[in-house]
């Protein structure tokens, strides 16, 4: 008889002992749900950063607005709302150390600007593309990608296209 009783005491143990287990299973599966993901996710975050303030920058006038290479706080491309040659022409000339502190670009983070009208890239006075070496590479590991439409020559539209990626 007692042995009937300690069986029925180990058996009532046994299954509180499992519905504690799948609760507390639960509970720590949703808390490592609810955590953010590093890693990628964490590095598209900073990619698209990068990428916002690349391309806000850029599509503007720029400070001062009459900025040249070795004189700028923000470098923008646009003259009275249409793209100026001569800004982009600068852009190209100043430092890349210089670029990514005034747009707040990571170190690690690669970084090019060119412009295409219907998928054919624009080449400005032998200019192709502003920033990083391997901007037309197909083999990028992470990239994002933003294309704005701008007026080029008072009346044309073009398509601005702003690119980062890490390797």
């Amino acid at each position: 008889m007692k042995n009937r009783i300690k069986m029925r005491k180990a058996q009532a143990w046994l299954l509180d002992f499992m519905i504690a287990t799948v609760i507390a299973s639960m509970v720590f599966g949703l808390i490592l749900y609810s955590l953010p993901f590093s890693g990628d996710d964490a590095g598209m975050a900073r990619l698209e950063r990068s990428l916002g303030t690349l391309s806000s920058a850029l599509i503007s006038e720029g400070q001062p607005e009459n900025w040249n290479r070795n004189d700028f706080i923000i470098p923008g491309i646009l003259s009275e709302g249409v793209v100026d040659k001569g800004k982009f022409l600068e852009l190209s000339h100043a430092s890349d150390f210089r670029l990514r502190e005034s747009l707040g670009i990571y170190p690690d983070v690669y970084y090019c600007v060119f412009f295409r009208k219907h998928d054919v890239l624009i080449i400005v006075d032998n200019v192709l593309f502003v920033g990083s070496e391997n901007c037309f590479e197909d083999d990028l590991h992470t990239a994002a990608l933003a294309e704005t439409r701008i007026v080029s020559n008072g009346t044309e539209l073009i398509s601005a296209v702003f690119k980062v990626w890490k390797e």
